[in-house]
């Protein structure tokens, strides 16, 4: 993967935003603007999974994961990102985000709006993707007036209620974002020319800022987001027409950026983890903590699919927060607390994550993914653990 650098962040409310700059950008070949997009349904008739889109101008469109279409016999998103030639009309895969209503016209249209990380996420999701589109829809439109439970409505009505990112533009030759939510880096994404990035940062922002409105106010740490665009070192990046797709060294995944999985400030990268039992002995800390932190997410994940009772689960959470405490009484050893302070206020230590892993559960139980119960056992558990 090409080298990122991380700026300095900007945070408003649960939302952190860090401007990425590449060690390479290119000339844009393509267009984002949507003017020139003629969105249908199919010719045979409404399809729920396909749309047409074919591309009037005179350069190639890129149409990215996510992005709205609207109207129709119901609206839709884009499962993936793609490019339509100049003068091509072809079939694209997308999932509706509006369950209640399968009636309408034959004409679409989309104003490069897109649904958010939380939402589009779905398209990876193992089982019944349609369904879980519609299930973390539900989580944002739940207790509004909006009886067809369309996503598109929801970001009409409370776009003027979400914070308002309309001053943060692209710095010189920024080409990318990183977004951190409730603490946490949450999703990058990197485009190959600046120019893009310009005309795509409020879509970006917009989407985000609805997701970060199921997170705590919490700002992320700088260090977070640089041992996040670290980590995404083992990742590859593959040029696939105009845009780029991420696979990882041991297997493919789809991905237009980077994000973390499933929801805000629950997850991590995408991709194969291996469980902590694996880790070296003597792992570094960075590799010791992505390992601790991917197994908390797993095994959340397990008590979520009903694969593991959490009377099972929750001692390895205990013990995975009490390894990540020793670390870091273990960074600080033998310095007083006076030295701890002054080091981390000059950015040489830094701040202790010994509730770094706990997070996860936290996150996890506010945002429903957790019953009372659940999260009560866990939190015994750690608690009893530490004492």
């Amino acid at each position: 993967m090409q080298t990122l650098h991380v700026g300095r962040g900007t945070s408003r409310g649960a939302m952190t935003v860090f401007p990425l700059w590449a060690t390479t950008s290119g000339s844009c070949r393509y267009t984002t603007q949507t003017k020139h997009l003629d969105v249908t349904e199919v010719e045979s008739g409404p399809d729920v999974g396909t749309l047409m889109v074919g591309n009037a101008g005179n350069r190639p469109a890129l149409v990215l994961e996510g992005q709205l279409f609207e109207g129709g016999w119901q609206h839709r998103m884009s499962m993936k990102s793609l490019l339509v030639g100049v003068h091509q009309r072809i079939s694209v895969e997308v999932a509706c985000v509006e369950q209640g209503r399968w009636s309408g016209g034959r004409g679409q249209r989309t104003r490069g709006r897109r649904a958010t990380p939380y939402v589009r996420d779905a398209a990876r999701w193992s089982g019944d993707v349609q369904g879980e589109v519609w299930t973390r829809v539900a989580r944002h439109t739940q207790g509004t007036d909006n009886p067809t439970q369309s996503f598109v409505e929801h970001l009409d009505r409370v776009g003027g209620g979400l914070a308002d990112w309309s001053d943060l533009q692209p710095l010189p030759g920024q080409a990318g974002v990183l977004i951190g939510i409730g603490g946490q880096p949450y999703v990058a994404e990197v485009f190959d020319s600046p120019h893009t990035l310009r005309r795509q940062l409020g879509p970006i922002l917009e989407a985000a800022a609805l997701d970060s409105q199921l997170a705590p106010p919490v700002e992320t740490p700088g260090r977070r987001a640089r041992r996040f665009i670290d980590r995404c070192d083992a990742l590859r990046l593959e040029r696939v027409g105009a845009r780029r797709s991420r696979r990882d060294r041991r297997g493919a995944a789809r991905a237009v950026g980077v994000r973390r999985r499933d929801h805000p400030a629950v997850g991590r990268p995408r991709g194969p983890h291996p469980p902590v039992e694996r880790a070296p002995p003597d792992a570094g800390g960075g590799m010791r903590e992505e390992l601790i932190m991917s197994s908390v997410d797993e095994l959340i994940r397990e008590i979520r699919a009903g694969r593991m009772p959490v009377e099972e689960a929750a001692p390895r959470i205990a013990a995975l927060v009490a390894a990540a405490t020793a670390r870091n009484a273990a960074d600080v050893e033998g310095l007083s607390r006076m030295d701890v302070a002054y080091m981390r206020m000059a950015g040489v230590l830094d701040e202790a994550d010994d509730t770094d892993t706990f997070v996860e559960v936290e996150a996890a139980y506010a945002l429903g993914h957790l019953s009372d119960e659940q999260y009560a056992v866990i939190r015994d558990a750690v608690v009893g653990g530490s004492r």
